[in-house]
């Protein structure tokens, strides 16, 4: 029986937070080893998409209309907590003037350039959290999805007119990709288990869409229709990891790595800027291994001291 299972999940996200950092150390730091990982950035990022709507959407159906009131203070909280302290924590170690904070602070939310590096992606999430509360709090069941569509689109067309970056909106459209998908899985799952040729159509199907779709945006300069191409994509992953046996691949190194996933994704930037930035690391060995250990240090401590800010008051089982 195919699945994408929370069993599933740790491999997927230690994997992609190892490769993300691989990847901006190829981009802005000319890596040649990671050179390979460069155009791998906006594919990581989708399934990233993809996976958070995915969860949002398994615990509404879990949990029901409860999950939406404890929302703000469970959910989302969770995300703006570890992304508050780290970009703390990097005010902190290179403390800017307040004319460069007040620029800094504009230019997050006029240009999409937050202060923490490579964390555009967190304020992103946290968008597409309020276009999922506010489409599954306010309307009908069966407009729910479609609402949360609409919002995200208009979340992108926002996007590119204010002229943020190609990364903020090639992606979007694979965390309702994510949602769909959780509302369909069983369906589609069963009909797969029916028919195993289902899977391999497909995976040929999707395929087929992202070369048209990339080489549509790369001929003729259209570089919209990529977020077809990212959507493809997040579900050849989805359908990729239902099937293949991932949980084997279980170990107590990958469940660190992925319940730090999210915190290694907002502190790469502090530890590439202290290490090159401040101590002038320039043998690119030396760089690659330090940047990596002190991300997991970083983002091991964010995540406790985000834990700590985030955890529920212990309350007596007869209340």
């Amino acid at each position: 029986m195919m699945s994408f299972g929370k069993e599933k999940m740790a491999p997927i996200k230690a994997i992609m937070a190892l490769t993300i950092v691989a990847d901006h150390l190829g981009l802005f730091y000319g890596i040649n080893a990671f050179k390979l990982f460069v155009e791998l950035g906006a594919p990581i990022v989708s399934v990233f998409f993809f996976i958070s709507g995915y969860g949002l959407h398994i615990s509404y159906k879990n949990k029901g209309d409860s999950y939406l009131k404890s929302f703000f203070s469970r959910r989302f909280w969770i995300v703006l907590a570890p992304y508050l302290l780290a970009t703390l924590l990097f005010l902190l170690l290179f403390w800017p003037s307040a004319d460069c904070l007040k620029k800094a602070v504009y230019a997050t939310f006029s240009a999409g350039n937050p202060i923490l590096p490579f964390s555009w992606f967190a304020l992103e999430i946290l968008y597409f959290y309020l276009a999922f509360y506010i489409s599954f709090r306010l309307l009908p069941e069966r407009w729910k999805v479609i609402g949360l569509c609409l919002l995200i689109v208009v979340l992108m067309i926002a996007f590119f007119f204010l002229g943020y970056g190609n990364a903020w909106w090639v992606s979007s459209l694979a965390f309702p990709a994510g949602v769909i998908f959780a509302g369909n899985e069983k369906k589609l799952f069963s009909a797969v288990d029916k028919r195993q040729g289902m899977l391999w159509i497909s995976l040929l199907v999707l395929m087929a869409v992202f070369f048209v779709s990339y080489l549509a945006g790369r001929v003729f300069g259209k570089y919209y229709v990529w977020t077809v191409s990212h959507v493809c994509i997040a579900l050849m992953v989805a359908i990729l990891v239902s099937w293949l046996p991932l949980e084997r691949l279980n170990s107590k190194p990958l469940a660190f790595l992925a319940k730090i996933s999210f915190e290694i994704y907002l502190c790469q930037g502090i530890a590439m800027q202290v290490l090159r930035g401040r101590f002038h690391i320039l043998n690119d060995f030396i760089f690659v291994v330090l940047v990596y250990a002190l991300t997991i240090a970083l983002a091991w401590g964010i995540h406790l001291l985000s834990g700590l800010l985030t955890r529920k008051p212990c309350t007596s089982s007869t209340t």
